[in-house]
């Protein structure tokens, strides 16, 4: 069973491990220690908190549990003209169980109801840009380390 929980600041240690999680793969080849792969992660971490709580200060910061356990974390930004899908971030033991597309989806519906889209930023090299495709999400720009991508129920529309 998926549910959301308000993130709480008793639930940080909880998620830097997110966070270390999406960074993984990439500090794997760096060589450094345990000790300073810790360091990045915590300051990297709060950088990132930062950043996001400046830009979307009204933000829902939640964390995802499945079977009562923590899973991972979704923050969503609801502006006046998009649903902002700020991250959605998964513990490497809970990726590929249609939890990520299960809050997509929750946010499609949300957008269909509002008639707003659904908007987000991801890393081209990350994966998960494979599944905003598959459920419809359409890159509306793009650099050469982000693409912005954009959900709306008229874009289904366009494809039927």
């Amino acid at each position: 069973m998926l549910r959301l929980v308000q993130a709480l600041p008793e639930d940080e240690t909880f998620l830097v491990q997110v966070y270390a999680g999406t960074r993984a793969e990439e500090m794997r080849n760096w060589g450094w220690s345990e000790q300073e792969n810790e360091k990045f992660v915590s300051m990297q971490y709060r950088f990132q908190v930062q950043a996001y709580r400046m830009k979307y200060p009204e933000a829902d910061w939640y964390v995802i549990l499945m079977n009562k356990q923590q899973a991972g974390r979704l923050i969503v930004a609801r502006t006046d003209d998009a649903i902002v899908l700020v991250d959605i971030s998964l513990l490497p033991s809970f990726r590929n169980q249609g939890i990520g597309t299960f809050y997509l989806k929750s946010l499609q519906r949300e957008s269909e109801a509002c008639l707003r889209p659904v908007v987000l930023r991801v890393l081209v090299s990350n994966r998960a840009r494979l599944l905003y495709e598959r459920l419809g999400f359409c890159i509306t720009q793009q650099s050469d380390l982000l693409y912005n991508m954009e959900w709306h129920l008229s874009y289904m529309q366009n494809l039927n």
